[in-house]
């Protein structure tokens, strides 16, 4: 007689018989068969059986409603039609799941006499309406409007389709091993039948239940589930052969009629982990046992590096093919792992002995052996004991023979077990990271520096993650490296998928993140979510991040718990004094998992916070210390204020990035912060108004563009007017003045900076009047008018003397020593900067110090004496990295190139002032930037490379011009047209056609913080 699931599967059409008359009321319902869902439909008529069945003789409430919720669960992902390729494999489960149920329960709904074994089967019903519950409640949430929202995508989707698969994998297991009813209700004709079968009066009514000796009842947990995976088999008695009646181990024998699984070789584009490899595999061979852990985030390439040290030759030498890869995913007991090991190796086993203390006996008896256990952190968080996932470890290590690799999505790897070696995987470098690239994608960059250079940008942008750099790629083959740049900007992770339904780790970012942050249980960990939001906030980590805790956990006391259950999941990393999340992992917590105003505004208040205190730091300690808080810092600033303006702009970010800008101006002299809130300008209050055009001016002022900072201290000035702030309207007009200076207008000039003059004479600050008077005196100076201009800064350095203002006076000897420099007087030069130099370092100014030994050098190269010249030059250079002076220190760079022209090293010339030219342009200094390529020309010219210098040439021809000096334009022109074959030539300090330095910029852009333009407001 056909029980009802084979009627089921003899035809489709067939209704599942009627349960009696008190079920029909809690009887699941069967629609009508749903054309194009023919999985789906048959699976709820196995749903609907298994219903029937619980409300019938069984009167299993549990699985009556377990039978229900899966229809339930039917009707939601026949609704998911634009997920039904992401849901296929999860009807699949479904379907798996009710099949066995099915299978396992007595035929047409026969009650079951034994007590013992309806109450286990009654508790493993409960255990599976529990999980189906929450698979239910998982897909009802994912079809909600607001979740769609909230995930935004396949990813999300594809992250919890895999919880529900997984919720369903575990009741699979559940019911393979302890309700297979048709192995449980055949304990006592076991017994009966064992007679029969050995005295040879078999007979096809006798059931294999009848083979069982009563001793043997214990074993059959893990006999039931040896038949489920294939690994045993019952034969017949063979005849002439004796057996005990109480002996089952002749009938039933442990093996693999099944070949294993197949061992995965190792990948074949894998680059930037020789050494590792090298490293692991010396260790596997030395001798001597192994326990090795490698650790890390999901992306990072532990298993291919893993499966490497399996591959390679010395290890093969060792260990022969007694090396086995076992992948611990989708495994979630202890005894499913040892069974999985065993198949592997296709050990038998004897069959009443527990999984764990056989596989021990295997190993015990096994020459040397390497076991590779992929992903363990499947295992090790499938439940909160982890007693007994440590104990299998144990039992390994406890093989003197047997040496052991795990990988582990974890920061540290389980206790229990003396690790050998044990280590988070870094990323890629930059290097290896374009090698897996380039071999994927071999036409990105078509041999365009503009493709390499946005190839440079994607690569740093995913922090070298080997996974995402092989989606990067893929996702690239069709595009352009232009177009690739834009989709990534505006998609991120989400663009690092290879299908939009995908579930594998390995073809999808997120999916692989989202397997993490479920680890993490964001609904019973929302502080560590939370937390991990936080620090995704800053790309460039959290710096001294155990005293920054701290003040996280003034506001969050849970901070420390919540951190350390974030980094044992790996999803975030430690480096020194660094605490950092990888730019995938930053990207898609943003996304799904972005924090709360509250977690933000504390963020908020700790960098707010440091750049009020050290934003206003001057010359001297304060400013190095300043420098050392503020420069590493940059880029989470700039990610902050950007992240407050999209947020919820306030008065306040306007006034940090105003702070924050006056900072980075000599070091990252940039307005891209400045942009970031320039939106809330037009709303501010007009002293805001001021000081922000007032930075973007100075900015502009640095970065030699100065018909934009004309127009921003013009507009500063304007606005310092209407607000009564007249000593800013006077400082603002000194500094156009200076801005006309250095445009090579000196009437304009002379005009502008007597008027500043005469305002500050009406304010009666001394102060003022000197720096007025010491630009009159630059102006002159660049006339070539050096007694007047001798004279007018001789009067400028007695009005700072008047009112105490070393810096200020000190600066005007300096520019007297630069005066006497140009007019060839290099021994009164030599004093006057040496005087300077010493008063700079007494007060702790190292930038003033190093430009007076920067000229010095180059006075000295004046002299011919090179080697001194390039030693002072060195040393002024080594200053200026001191001072965090980027500029004075890409100048000596230039000038020490320009002494090696000189002597013909035209190699080590031209290494030099490319390296120059590259801070130059870093720095966004463009004045520099043209006479370093300048320089540049020169320098191939004198090697009689003309194509090569006349390009240099016209390149900083352009530039002049795009700066507005005409006559340094004009000079380029002239080299261009007569092909100058040496700087021999043009010899000289202003016969070569550069300036010296004390032309240049030292003295020409003055520094704003000596003129006082940012202190009094």
């Amino acid at each position: 007689m056909l029980s009802p699931f084979r009627k089921l599967k003899a035809g489709m059409g067939s209704r599942s018989p009627s349960p009696s008359l008190s079920a029909q009321s809690t009887q699941a319902q069967s629609p009508a068969p749903t054309a194009g869902f023919p999985a789906l439909e048959i699976t709820r008529q196995i749903c609907v059986l298994v219903s029937n069945l619980g409300s019938g003789a069984l009167n299993l409430p549990g699985l009556q409603a377990a039978g229900q919720i899966g229809c339930q669960i039917i009707d939601i992902v026949q609704n998911m039609k634009d997920n039904e390729d992401a849901c296929g494999s999860l009807i699949d489960r479904m379907n798996m799941l009710m099949n066995l149920i099915a299978e396992a329960l007595p035929p047409d709904g026969a009650s079951i006499d034994s007590p013992h074994i309806k109450a286990d089967l009654k508790k493993d019903a409960e255990k599976l309406k529990q999980s189906l519950g929450k698979v239910y409640e998982i897909l009802q949430e994912l079809t909600s409007r607001s979740r769609i929202k909230k995930l935004l995508g396949s990813a999300g989707v594809a992250g919890e389709v895999t919880k529900c698969k997984e919720l369903i994998d575990r009741e699979i297991e559940a019911f393979k091993v302890s309700s297979f009813l048709s192995l449980r209700t055949g304990q006592d004709s076991l017994r009966v039948g064992l007679d029969s079968l050995i005295t040879g009066q078999s007979s096809l009514a006798l059931k294999i239940d009848g083979l069982l000796p009563r001793e043997s009842v214990s074993m059959l947990p893990a006999l039931f589930l040896s038949f489920l995976i294939g690994s045993c088999r019952i034969e017949r008695p063979k005849p002439g052969r004796a057996y005990s009646k109480n002996t089952l181990y002749p009938l039933i024998f442990y093996e693999s009629p099944n070949p294993p699984p197949a061992q995965p070789v190792p990948p074949k584009i894998f680059c930037g982990r020789d050494e590792l490899v090298s490293e692991l595999a010396d260790l596997c061979c030395s001798g001597e046992q192994q326990n090795i852990a490698i650790l890390g985030a999901g992306g990072l390439g532990k298993t291919s590096t893993a499966l490497h040290v399996l591959h390679q030759i010395d290890v093969f030498k060792r260990y022969g093919k007694r090396t086995f890869f076992v992948g611990c995913d989708g495994v979630t007991t202890v005894d499913a792992l040892a069974l999985r090991i065993l198949q592997i190796m296709q050990a038998p086993t004897p069959s009443s002995e527990n999984p764990v203390d056989a596989l021990r006996s295997v190993l015990i008896g096994s020459s040397h052996t390497l076991l590779l256990l992929d992903n363990f952190e499947s295992i090790w968080d499938s439940q909160r004991d982890h007693e007994a996932a440590r104990g299998i470890l144990q039992t390994i290590a406890s093989t003197t023979a047997t040496s052991l690799i795990i990988t582990m999505r974890a920061a540290n790897p389980p206790p229990g077990v003396q690790w050998t070696w044990r280590s988070t995987l870094s990323t890629l470098s930059p290097e290896a990271a374009r090698s897996v690239f380039l071999t994927i994608n071999p036409m990105f960059c078509h041999d365009s520096s503009a493709s390499d250079e946005i190839l440079s940008e994607l690569l740093k942008e995913v922090d070298y993650v080997p996974l995402a750099i092989h989606l990067l790629a893929q996702v690239s083959l069709d595009l352009t490296p232009e177009s690739t740049l834009r989709q990534w900007q505006k998609k991120k992770t989400q663009m690092l998928t290879l299908d939009q339904f995908t579930a594998d780790r390995l073809e999808s970012v997120g999916v692989s993140i989202a397997l993490s942050i479920n680890s993490l249980d964001t609904s019973g960990n929302s502080g560590a979510i939370q937390l991990l939001g936080m620090l995704c906030l800053l790309p460039d980590g959290l710096l001294q991040w155990q005293e920054r805790l701290e003040l996280i956990e003034e506001t969050f006391d849970t901070a420390g718990s919540d951190l350390q259950r974030i980094l044992r999941f790996a999803l975030a990393y430690t480096s020194g004094n660094k605490l950092g999340v990888l730019s995938p992992i930053r990207h898609f917590v943003l996304q799904h998992h972005p924090p709360d105003a509250e977690h933000v505004q504390c963020m908020y208040d700790i960098f707010w916070k440091l750049v009020d205190i050290h934003s206003v730091a001057e010359y001297g300690p304060d400013r190095i210390k300043a420098n050392e808080v503020l420069n590493p810092e940059v880029g989470n600033i700039s990610n902050l204020i950007d992240h407050a303006v999209r947020c919820g702009p306030a008065a306040q970010i306007l006034s940090v990035a105003i702070d924050a800008s006056w900072h980075m101006r000599r070091t990252f002299p940039s307005t891209d912060i400045l942009e970031k809130v320039s939106v809330m300008v037009t709303t501010a209050d007009p002293t805001m108004r001021a000081r922000f055009w007032e930075i973007s001016g100075e900015i502009a002022y640095a970065q030699n563009r100065y018909t934009e900072a004309t127009s921003s201290y013009t507009q500063a000035r304007a606005h310092f007017l209407d607000t009564g702030n007249h000593l800013k309207v006077a400082c603002c007009s000194y500094r156009l003045g200076d801005i006309l200076r250095m445009q090579n207008q000196y009437s304009a000039a002379t005009a502008m900076l007597t008027q500043a003059r005469n305002e500050f004479l009406a304010l009666d600050d001394p102060d003022g009047l000197g720096r007025c008077l010491r630009g009159l005196g630059n102006v002159l100076y660049m006339q070539a008018k050096y007694p007047e201009a001798s004279t007018m800064l001789t009067e400028a350095r007695d009005e700072f003397l008047k009112v105490g203002d070393h810096l200020g006076a000190t600066q005007c000897l300096r520019c007297l020593g630069n005066v006497l420099y140009m007019q060839s007087e290099y021994s009164e030069a030599s004093i006057k900067l040496t005087e300077a130099r010493r008063e700079f370092l007494a007060m702790g100014y190292g930038l003033g110090a190093a430009q007076c030994l920067q000229t010095w050098g180059e006075i000295l190269q004046e002299e011919q004496k090179f080697e001194e010249a390039s030693d002072a030059l060195k040393e002024a250079h080594a200053e200026f990295i001191k001072s965090g002076e980027r500029l004075g220190a890409a100048q000596c760079l230039q000038a020490m190139g320009k002494i090696l022209v000189t002597q013909k090293i035209f190699l080590d010339a031209s290494a030099t002032l490319t390296e120059a030219l590259d801070q130059f342009r870093d720095i966004g200094d463009r004045l520099e930037e043209s006479r370093c390529l300048e320089l540049l020309g020169d320098n191939f010219l004198a090697q009689g490379q003309r194509t090569e210098g006349e390009h240099l040439l016209v390149q900083a021809r352009d530039l002049y011009l795009d700066i507005g000096l005409e006559g340094d334009a004009a000079r380029c022109s002239r080299k261009i047209e007569n092909s100058i074959g040496s700087l021999a030539e043009e010899s000289g300090p202003r016969d070569d056609g550069l300036s010296s330095r004390a032309e240049q910029s030292e003295i020409d852009r003055e520094d704003a913080e000596v003129g006082g333009t940012k202190g009094d407001e």
